[in-house]
């Protein structure tokens, strides 16, 4: 097939977090380059972990920093400055210039449709779905400045008054945004965050089961990425098969404060741990009980381990319970709050806040979860449901519904 006579789709991930990049990366990896002229844009800081295919071009640009957008998440601020979203636009629009794509796909990159909507490129948002608007979201605590400094009780308790106004101090920045942009107000942040031609939610349905009616949206199901070609644990070789594992990691977005307890007690339960974590060297506190390296291929850790404790994000949660492994989330951000707060609800997982990590609560979470007979049952549930959605092909449906529609 001639070149000429390709679609064009443009793949766009913020970079604030490992997360966007690699599994948007995986839903291009499902697109034939001998079908789709496909190209992927993100920062160079994740380029070498999206394992891209042959014939995917790479495009790059700047962004946050990921402990910068974890400090403006903990004060409440959105996201981008002014200067930082008129940066970002420009960026956008010379890329989209190079590119000409008849199709985008994004991953939390927030100006990409402001760019699109003026050249009518059809956007494909990709989302979670507990920032749908037809969604009600629960009244859920993050680990933000005021649960720092006051509490978690006294932030709770006054909640139901604060998170209003800060999700109004967020929709004010966001309108001063379209206001200079000479774009339609968004009616919420929400409505914001939900910008888009068409919404792909990377999740199971039966999770936010009674769904609301959907319009403009689709179930694509857990996108779960793999990377195989790390440097593994020197003891690696070494590892027992007569002992129980945990797998544990914060993520790139995780706080690693809390690590030396966690270990400690999941070695009090009898576990032995398969660690991801780059600060410090737990081998050397629990030789012969811990097995670390920066990044553990989570595919190689979850097939040896019962129990994953993370940061609560999709991709870790999902990951574990496609391979049947119970869950403990310790978020922090909400995202990864309303996520685990979710799953905790429908009996999939186990949850703690971040801020609530002691040896007392830790140790009750971790014995809720290992004798909770349901939880396992939704466990295998979901490992057999996203077994399912791996092969219906979801995604590549909407693309060619999209495509087809403009050739129409």
């Amino acid at each position: 097939m001639a070149n000429i006579q390709k679609k064009r789709i443009l793949f766009i991930a913020e970079g604030v977090s490992r997360a966007h990049p690699t599994r948007l990366s995986v839903l291009a990896n499902e697109l034939d380059p001998e079908i789709y002229d496909l190209h992927f844009a993100t920062t160079l800081e994740f380029a070498s972990s999206l394992d891209l295919k042959d014939g995917i071009t790479f495009h790059s640009f700047r962004s946050l920093s990921n402990a910068e957008f974890n400090r403006r998440l903990f004060e409440t601020t959105f996201p981008k400055t002014s200067q930082e979203w008129e940066s970002d636009i420009k960026e956008d629009e010379a890329l989209l210039a190079k590119v000409t794509p008849d199709l985008i796909v994004s991953d939390f990159r927030l100006s990409i449709y402001t760019s699109a909507k003026k050249r009518r490129i059809p956007v494909l948002n990709l989302i979670q779905f507990h920032w749908y608007r037809g969604f009600e979201r629960p009244n859920v605590v993050p680990y933000i400045k005021p649960v720092a400094l006051f509490g978690r009780k006294i932030s709770e308790f006054v909640s139901a008054w604060v998170t209003p106004f800060f999700y109004w101090r967020q929709k004010q920045s966001v309108n001063a945004l379209e206001r200079k942009n000479n774009e339609e107000l968004s009616s919420s942040l929400v409505d914001f965050y939900c910008r888009g031609t068409h919404l792909l939610f990377p999740e199971l349905p039966e999770v936010y089961e009674p769904l609301p009616v959907l319009n403009d949206g689709t179930f694509i199901g857990p996108i779960i990425w793999k990377k195989d070609h790390e440097t593994l644990p020197k003891n690696w070789g070494d590892l027992p098969t007569d002992r129980r594992f945990a797998y544990v990691t914060m993520g790139s977005t995780g706080d690693e404060a809390k690590l030396e307890l966690i270990i400690k007690h999941l070695i009090e339960l009898g576990f032995n741990i398969l660690l991801s974590a780059k600060e410090q060297d737990y081998c050397l506190k629990f030789p012969d009980r811990v097995w670390q390296a920066p990044f553990i291929p989570a595919d190689l850790a979850l097939q040896k381990s019962v129990v994953h404790v993370c940061n609560g994000g999709t991709s870790s949660t999902y990951h574990a319970l496609m391979h049947g492994v119970l869950v403990l989330g310790i978020p922090m951000n909400a995202d990864q709050c309303f996520h685990m707060d979710r799953l905790k609800r429908m009996k999939y997982a186990e949850m703690i806040f971040f801020d609530q990590v002691n040896e007392k609560n830790f140790s009750e979470k971790m014995q809720s979860l290992l004798n909770s007979q349901e939880i396992r049952e939704n466990t295998l549930k979901a490992q057999n449901s996203i077994q399912q959605t791996q092969r219906n092909k979801a995604f590549e449906k909407v693309v060619k519904r999209f495509l087809s529609e403009q050739r129409g």
